[in-house]
């Protein structure tokens, strides 16, 4: 970035801005008569009052009294007092605060009073204590929201919009560079969340427009009310069929009528309309973390993510059509597998742990289970739900983000995933879960190390051996990686 960076902005002059905050309607209304009243009254009054104060002086004519130079100075200061008024009037009327400059010492104003620049005192970033976004009353418009810079005095106070941040080319990166500012000089203040996520660089997914809407707009229909068949959601996605439902919503294949009728899947997460606003804040920052999750990851054997919307109280997201079942489905309709298949299987699932295992930042599934992984018409499996998955770290034992949240499918879940200390090995954990299941068709007994032998004795000692590895109560006793288990999933087939 720049020294400093200036941002053109048209906010109305003070005066009227302090109308705009401090008068009502019909404050607002009434002004304009009042002015015309006023200005009559001095017309026709203000001769006369002025005569009225020479009479009182000692004279009643002026000469070169002292008294006669007194009443001219008199009126003389009089006169300029009414001059500098209206000077002030003027000013307050011709002039507008027309860009705000980012420097290394602070935010500065810049005014324009008729074809003049004059720049205003600069409000040091050692003086901002708090940076935030607010939303005005009765608006849903991200480009009216205001970023507010607060200083340990009330007057000091800045405000600016986000609209006008914007009111330059596409290609300028406004919002950007204020950001960049933010970050290098504003140390001593505390930044709001919200202005990190309106600020940074665009994406496909821009969470903060989603739950500015959702938590502003009113509830339409029913909470329990699934969606009909031909329903148009975002003015794009007609409903086909309703695929499944759960506790938090329904999952539907729809038609996605803008990209040549494409078959699209639309994952819903119902946004709680009369909880604490905090509960439904952090629903939202789950889909929104999924979301992310998703749209962070490229990998053939993870759904595809295609974008997301909010309709309703409801979140939407927009995903790759897998034609196909769960592996769950699978295996209740056709038995177990083969142990040639489970390995095939499991070194897929193996190279989906290790792409998410070495992201950036790492990420952490915490629900790998045969619910949760499509088998494709051609044999190739589907990771295709990251509602829970957070960012971890891909070194031997170290955990994902500290949470009092325990999430999970208890049979898949690895001890300490129990205690809300996930880490990779933990996936890893999950992995042998589901490697029992497809040689046995039992799902495993949580918190024990699993032997498919003891079921199916057409398991080889080999592949026995693994699966307790990989599920073994303390995570120092698994695979390093998912690299290793790959590996080792290789030597025995």
């Amino acid at each position: 970035m720049n020294e400093s960076i200036t941002i053109k902005y048209g906010l109305n002059s003070a005066f009227q801005r302090w109308l705009s905050d401090f008068w009502t309607k019909s404050d607002k209304e009434l002004a304009p008569w009042v002015a015309v009243f006023l200005l009559l009254l001095a017309l026709v009054y203000g001769p006369q009052w002025l005569l009225n104060m020479i009479s009182l002086l000692p004279v009643n004519e002026l000469g070169n009294s002292g008294a006669s130079v007194r009443a001219h100075l008199v009126i003389l200061t009089i006169a300029l007092l009414l001059a500098l008024a209206v000077l002030l009037i003027l000013f307050r009327r011709l002039s507008r605060p027309a860009a705000i400059c980012f420097e290394q010492n602070g935010i500065k104003k810049i005014w324009r009073f008729l074809f003049f620049d004059v720049k205003g005192r600069s409000l040091p970033w050692s003086q901002i204590s708090s940076i935030t976004l607010q939303r005005p009353e009765e608006t849903t418009d991200l480009r009216n929201y205001l970023l507010c810079f607060a200083a340990d005095s009330p007057e000091k106070k800045f405000v600016i919009s986000l609209g006008q941040i914007d009111e330059q080319r596409a290609d300028d990166h406004r919002r950007e560079q204020v950001l960049e500012a933010i970050t290098r000089f504003a140390h001593n203040a505390i930044v709001e969340p919200g202005v990190v996520d309106v600020l940074a660089p665009k994406r496909s997914l821009d969470f903060t427009e989603i739950w500015l809407d959702a938590l502003s707009a009113p509830p339409g229909r029913s909470r329990l009310l699934p969606l009909n068949d031909g329903a148009l959601l975002d003015a794009r996605y007609r409903v086909i069929e309703r695929l499944g439902a759960g506790g938090q919503g329904t999952v539907y294949m729809a038609q996605d009528t803008q990209n040549a009728d494409e078959i699209v899947v639309l994952k819903e997460t119902i946004l709680p309309v009369y909880a604490d606003l905090l509960v439904r804040k952090q629903t939202l920052a789950n889909f929104h973390k999924e979301a992310l999750s998703l749209e962070s990851l490229n990998h053939e054997h993870i759904v595809k993510f295609k974008g997301s919307f909010v309709c309703d109280h409801r979140a939407y997201l927009v995903l790759q059509y897998i034609d196909g079942a769960t592996l769950s489905q699978k295996i209740k309709n056709d038995g177990v597998l083969t142990s040639e298949l489970a390995i095939k299987y499991a070194l897929q699932i193996a190279e989906i742990l290790q792409a998410l295992h070495q992201s950036t930042p790492p990420l952490v599934h915490r629900d790998l289970t045969p619910d949760n992984l499509m088998l494709k018409q051609d044999g190739n499996l589907v990771l295709i739900d990251f509602a829970i998955a957070v960012s971890g770290s891909s070194k031997l034992a170290d955990v994902a983000e500290p949470s009092t949240d325990v999430a999970g499918k208890a049979a898949y879940m690895a001890p300490e995933q129990f205690q809300g200390k996930p880490g990779v090995q933990s996936d890893l954990y999950s992995l042998g879960g589901v490697l029992f299941f497809m040689l046995t068709g039992a799902h495993p007994e949580a918190l024990t190390s699993s032997a498919p032998l003891l079921i199916n004795n057409a398991v080889s000692e080999d592949l026995n051996r693994l699966v307790m590895q990989t599920t073994a109560y303390q995570a120092k006793d698994r695979f390093a990686s998912a690299y290793d288990l790959k590996e080792a999933l290789l030597r025995i087939s």
